[in-house]
This record gives structure tokens, C-alpha cells and sequence, in this order.
């Protein structure tokens, strides 16, 4: 699921104006660090090694043991640097949701977006990726 997100984001970075990275660093506190699953820049962000700035999305994709109350979390922690939306995605229940710190909504178009960007990756569409590797 990873590498089949990654994809569809790289193939429309350009136009999207972005640049999404596998498992990066991301400092929350002077101490404290997470590794999203894909996070998303901005084209003009720095290309720094650690994170310190607060990335455009953050996505967390669920193992088979994952409970959302768990990631909650996650989603608390990269909102506090002022991560604008997480996406979460289960491909074992084959549902996504954009997270924040009030919970998690599952999109009624099955699209998860990005507000006041062209990002949309059709949850449909990256399940039968899915299915088809």
C-alpha cells in the first residue's frame, strides 16, 4: 500500500506541486520524533534530512493489528506542529479517512483530499492497485 500511494503521489508531483517521502523523519518536540508512513511536501519546502517544519499531509497506513484509537496519537501529535491533515488508511477494511485531532471521517465521494490543493487520490482506484499487485 505504501509504494502504491507513493506512486500515484510521485506521478503527480509536478503537477501538484509536491513532494512526498517514504518513512521520513519528523520532529515533533526537541526530543521527540515520528516516522509517517508517506509524508507530503510542498515543492518549496527545504530539503532538509529531519523534518522540523510542518509537512502539507501526513499519511498513516494501518497493519492488521492498528486500532484507530491508537493512531489518534500520531494524528494528535503531527497536528500539533501544524500538520494541516492526516490521511489514514486501512487496506484491510479498504476505507481511508482524513484524521485530525477531532477523530477520523471517512470521505462520503470515497476521495481523499487535500483542502485548497488538486491533491485527491480515489480510494477505489488505489484499493484496485491494491488487488492488482
Amino acid at each position: 500500500m505504501q509504494t502504491i500511494l507513493s506512486g500515484i503521489l510521485g506521478t503527480h508531483r509536478k503537477a501538484w506541486g509536491i513532494r512526498p517521502l517514504i518513512a521520513p523523519r519528523l520532529q515533533i518536540g526537541p526530543t521527540r520524533f515520528r516516522i509517517p508512513d508517506i509524508m507530503v511536501l510542498r515543492n518549496t519546502d527545504p530539503k532538509d534530512p529531519i523534518i522540523t517544519f510542518a509537512p502539507l499531509l501526513c499519511i498513516e497506513i494501518l497493519s492488521k493489528d492498528d486500532r484507530l484509537h491508537e493512531i489518534q496519537e500520531r494524528v494528535d501529535d503531527y497536528a500539533s506542529i501544524g500538520t494541516p491533515i492526516t490521511w489514514v488508511v486501512d487496506p484491510w477494511k479498504r476505507i481511508g479517512y482524513h484524521a485530525s485531532t477531532k477523530g477520523f471521517l471517512q470521505p462520503d465521494d470515497h476521495t481523499l483530499r487535500v483542502a485548497g490543493t488538486p491533491i485527491a487520490v480515489s480510494l477505489p482506484d488505489l484499493f484496485t492497485q491494491l488487488d492488482e499487485s
